[in-house]
């Protein structure tokens, strides 16, 4: 955990997971009820492969490394959790906000995400799930998506203008799950 503002939130949380009605939810101390991911049990889009990436399903509150909140995310399964919806709100502002569609080609075994903001930048990535981290990239950017043991995700975009010889962080952000109001 990064940062005293964080890490005085999760101290003060206590989290309790249960699956009712085909849901799981994931009860905070201090919030309500907040379904984590739909159980996918069925159709094309239920295999483990499909299923890579639910861990970041949720709403979040996400923060820089010292503990400054820079945005809310919130990620959505649709079209039968075929495909995942990112709706991003940047803490700078309307021209920062942003949202992505991430899927999993099965005939391609890969997965892709496109995203763009309202500043108009777009990127185009893919890649995988590598036993511990979802990392996808387009050559110049790579984008990694690391779950913790708490719930928590953290995400780490990088740069590099040498071919991937050498890296550059542009962003790094730990997401954790926003209380319910």
């Amino acid at each position: 955990m990064r940062g005293l503002k964080m890490a005085g939130f999760l101290a003060a949380s206590a989290t309790i997971t249960f699956v009712a009605g085909g849901l799981v939810f994931i009860e905070n101390a201090n919030a309500r009820l907040q379904p984590a991911a739909p159980a996918i049990q069925q159709g094309p889009c239920a295999t483990p492969d499909h299923r890579a990436f639910d861990f970041w399903v949720g709403q979040w509150v996400v923060y820089d490394p010292q503990g400054d909140v820079v945005g809310r995310n919130t990620l959505e399964l649709k079209l039968y959790g075929c495909t995942l919806h990112e709706s991003w709100e940047s803490a700078s502002g309307p021209t920062g906000n942003g949202h992505s569609y991430s899927f999993f080609d099965a005939q391609a075994g890969k997965w892709h995400q496109t995203w763009i903001d309202a500043s108009g930048t777009a990127l185009y990535l893919e890649g995988g799930w590598n036993g511990e981290a979802m990392v996808m990239s387009d050559g110049p950017n790579r984008v990694t998506w690391t779950p913790h043991d708490d719930g928590s995700v953290q995400q780490v975009w990088q740069t590099s203008t040498d071919d991937g010889t050498t890296w550059s962080t542009v962003f790094d952000g730990q997401y954790v799950r926003a209380r319910q109001e």
